[in-house]
């Protein structure tokens, strides 16, 4: 089975913030990024992909990371 098979990478935005991540069930990973925090989320978009694909956009955004995953 492929790394990415059912997965998305999705870019959400919460305030200045952004985070790049990957699920196969996006609905359900909002609500749960949305429990966490009750400041509005914003789903910014989605790309086809895995974890290959997610590792790939932290490397390229790499120099932007203020701290832990945003």
């Amino acid at each position: 089975m492929r790394d990415d098979a059912g997965s998305v990478v999705y870019v959400v935005e919460r305030g200045q913030f952004v985070k790049i991540g990957t699920t196969t069930n996006l609905k359900k990973r909002m609500e749960t990024l949305r429990s966490h925090n009750p400041e509005t989320l914003v789903l910014l978009g989605t790309i086809h992909g895995g974890r290959q694909r997610e590792a790939a956009m932290h490397r390229e955004f790499a120099s932007w990371r203020i701290h832990g995953e945003w």
